[in-house]
């Protein structure tokens, strides 16, 4: 029985666990320009709650103040890097698609995709 509740205990929210989980959270609200009270509703709760049973949702205060910055800075952090060794270029409305909004940045041996939306 001590081996089913500790199935069942919730991650700490600073495991690495929970942070991906967290993480993979924001994607969903950035990417697809939810509201944040999206993580309060009761359909997403559930979603991530069966395909984590062990991951506790936090609260759309934790999510703005903290997980979105850390993203916003993770993010600039990767731009700021490609663009030491890589040529960058940007597109303007005229250039972009509503089902694709992308941007590259450009090296001698590759193409990195970036998604702006």
């Amino acid at each position: 029985m001590t081996e089913t509740l500790q199935r069942h205990k919730k991650f700490p929210t600073e495991s690495n666990k929970a942070k991906r989980v967290t993480d993979k959270v924001v994607e969903f609200i950035v990417l697809d320009d939810q509201l944040l009270s999206a993580v309060e509703n009761a359909g997403i709760k559930r979603l991530v709650g069966h395909l984590e049973l062990c991951y506790e949702m936090s609260d759309w205060g934790f999510i703005s103040d903290t997980a979105i910055s850390k993203k916003y800075k993770d993010v600039c952090e990767y731009i700021s890097e490609c663009m030491k060794t890589a040529m960058l270029s940007f597109t303007t409305d005229i250039w972009s698609s509503d089902v694709s909004p992308l941007s590259f940045l450009i090296t001698e041996q590759r193409t990195k995709e970036i998604e702006v939306n």
